[in-house]
């Protein structure tokens, strides 16, 4: 029941509250997920079973595996006839530049002349290719140049690596899956072994925990069952997509079958859908049909016990249902109201309801509607009975009912009208009706305007909100930069707008885009101008400028200096170098390559207008001097292979110093080219 205070004004019905079923077991038929926050579904025929198209990008099927790379694939293409031609399995490859398939091996030098493909798995460089024509399966090295084990294994359904590169090994008519180790020699059956259920095993896959994941056919054409067991466990047991999700990421796979499959790739701009054959060929997205999902029951109802308003003759006012009704479903609420709440049931269910209980009133005293917000229309009482019910036509969808609200007593805005408008019972119920059809929009207005703050609340928000509100704010959204950058230079967008222009403002910025910390140089205060301090000599700065920097009547050289006819002479000792700041930014830890000008684009969006300034990105080695900084250039990593010519990154010159190695022979042989050695 809801809780609340002594002035009770609604109820909510929903899985936190609770749906007051009745006592009755059959008030709650052929429903499920009373106590899911998701809401109320329609029971399914098959619980636990899962759609192809959701399975796919976890678990491809055998014929299709996800390669090392980005967006990388390996695809096996049926065995078949041409005419009298026998066409033989082909292994092809789709890389992460391009959506073309293109064959592994050439025509005239494949590894599997005559080849039928049964499943492939892939790991690192390798790639295990189960032939159904030879009952083997070949360990070859990815770039399909040569063989690097065989193992005599026939009727191969399925097989994937495991984290350790052990390929486990799934076939028809075994109890348990094989296991062959990276070299392709035969290890220790997997165990447990492969329940009664999950056969035949139609996909395998291994989890980053270890599991092996086996999806065998449910009861329903085109859905799985998942079962999940690690080695060594007494057995396996049933699993559901979001332990598998947890378990093992998803791929770019979004549906596979016998028609086609989809590949999504994304990049910075857009991202594309690839669609192709079971041949590799590019086909059209609309002739690839989506696969059966899940079925549910086509009928359920859930009947509640009387709920009390604590007001005698209470006039129920309004009821508004929080569903999602997919096409081809219905959800329908019925209503009624009694003073006691012992009322006898009374009637029955006609036409297709009849296997479910009519409730307490009369079938013909409910009030039944299938808006999702009503106006009640039904005479005083404490209780209400409500009946909910929902329907799918041909159990392929299902509604799903999150929350119920029931508003009582009836407020309109007719409480603020004269009483004039109140002396006629029958005037009075048509205007208070009338009046709740405004009241409605205004409160869905009003709740709007109390929401309107969550808009801008850059951690609550969806994904798919932060470019409009981070436009809202004035930022424009680099398409590089994941939500959790996003979110968070949203959250901190006020207090830099704040700090803009200032070098408070300028670091803050560099801390949220690039995750560094600058170092910031005003080129001003390194003027040589009267600059006298414990780092200055007598005669190593000047009070003036040169007399050829400008031209000055009876005080320049003639033809030796510039003409200049803007400024005052007088104020280039003050102005020289003013204004100009530079912008030192250590090694980005990014691996991704970053242009200059996307660091250059960020200060000139934080800098004052007047300024000029300049970007110099650290981390390419230095020298100790005056033209290194510490924090900026220093970063020690490893050298790179020395390799000594035109085409290589050392030459010698004055910056290479040669010396010999301890313990070499004659000269030419065993210099070393700083710390590298090198030989003839």
């Amino acid at each position: 029941m809801t809780c609340a205070g002594a002035i009770q004004t609604f109820r909510l019905l929903d899985a936190l509250v609770g749906w007051d079923v009745g006592a009755d077991p059959d008030d709650a038929k052929g429903l499920t997920g009373l106590h899911a926050r998701e809401g109320i579904t329609l029971m399914p025929d098959d619980p636990g079973a899962i759609g192809a198209d959701d399975l796919a990008p976890y678990l491809p099927p055998p014929w299709l595996a996800p390669g090392c790379g980005p967006c990388e694939w390996y695809l096996a293409t049926p065995a078949g006839r041409r005419g009298k031609e026998a066409l033989a399995s082909r292994l092809l490859r789709l890389d992460g530049c391009s959506c073309d398939w293109k064959p592994v091996w050439a025509a005239h030098c494949t590894a599997l002349p005559g080849a039928n493909i049964a499943a492939l798995a892939v790991s690192g460089h390798r790639i295990a290719v189960a032939d159904r024509a030879t009952a083997q399966i070949y360990l070859i090295a990815s770039g399909g140049d040569r063989v690097i084990a065989t193992m005599p294994v026939s009727d191969v359904a399925a097989m994937a690596f495991d984290p350790n590169d052990v390929l486990v090994v799934a076939q028809h008519d075994r109890d348990e899956l094989l296991r062959f180790g990276p070299a392709g020699v035969a290890l220790a059956p997997f165990a447990p072994a492969v329940p009664q259920q999950a056969k035949p095993v139609q996909r395998i896959g291994a989890g980053n925990d270890g599991s092996i994941w086996l999806a065998a056919t449910g009861k329903n054409g085109g859905t799985y069952r998942l079962w999940r067991a690690r080695f060594g466990d007494p057995a396996f047991v049933p699993a559901r997509l979001s332990a598998l999700a947890a378990s093992r990421p998803a791929t770019s796979l979004v549906n596979a079958g016998e028609d086609g499959f989809c590949i999504v790739r994304t990049s910075a701009s857009a991202t594309e859908r690839c669609c192709y054959s079971r041949h590799g060929r590019p086909i059209d997205p609309g002739t690839i049909a989506s696969s059966p999902s899940a079925r549910y029951a086509q009928l359920g109802q859930l009947l509640t016990s009387p709920i009390d308003s604590g007001i005698p003759r209470c006039v129920w006012h309004r009821a508004r249902i929080d569903a999602d009704i997919p096409t081809g479903t219905v959800v329908s609420v019925a209503v009624a109201t009694a003073e006691a709440a012992d009322a006898t049931p009374q009637g029955q269910s006609a036409n297709k309801w009849s296997n479910f209980p009519a409730g307490v009133p009369h079938p013909l005293d409910w009030q039944e509607v299938s808006a999702p917000d009503f106006l009640i229309r039904q005479p005083p009482g404490r209780y209400l009975y409500l009946r909910l019910r929902l329907e799918s036509r041909d159990g392929t969808a299902t509604p799903r009912v999150r929350r119920i609200r029931l508003d009582f007593p009836r407020a309109t805005s007719l409480d603020f009208l004269p009483a004039i408008y109140r002396q006629s019972p029958d005037a009075a119920d048509f205007t208070e009706r009338f009046l709740a059809l405004f009241d409605a929009s205004i409160a869905d207005l009003d709740a709007a305007i109390e929401r309107a703050p969550a808009l801008l609340d850059a951690g609550g928000v969806p994904d798919d909100v932060l470019p409009w509100l981070a436009r809202f704010l004035g930022l424009v959204l680099d398409p590089g930069w994941e939500p959790a950058r996003r979110r968070r230079i949203l959250r901190a967008l006020p207090e830099l707008y704040r700090r803009r222009g200032t070098l408070a403002g300028l670091k803050m910025a560099f801390r949220l885009v690039f995750d560094v910390e600058p170092a910031i140089e005003e080129l001003s205060l390194e003027r040589r101008w009267a600059a006298f301090d414990r780092r200055s000599h007598v005669g190593s700065v000047r009070l003036f400028g040169r007399k050829r920097a400008r031209a000055q009547v009876g005080r320049s050289a003639l033809g030796a200096t510039v003409v200049k006819s803007y400024g005052d002479p007088a104020l280039d000792p003050i102005e020289a170098l003013a204004y100009r700041f530079r912008v030192l930014v250590p090694p980005l830890a990014t691996a991704r390559p970053l242009a200059p000008s996307r660091l250059q684009a960020l200060v000139d969006s934080q800098k004052p207008a007047h300024t000029i300034a300049s970007v110099r990105l650290g981390g390419d080695g230095f020298v100790l001097g005056t033209g290194s900084a510490v924090g900026i250039d220093t970063a020690f990593t490893p050298p790179p292979a020395p390799v000594l010519g035109r085409s290589g990154n050392v030459r010698l010159s004055r910056t290479t110093v040669l010396r010999r190695r301890a313990g070499a022979g004659r000269a030419g042989r065993g210099f070393a080219v700083g710390m590298q050695h090198l030989t003839e």
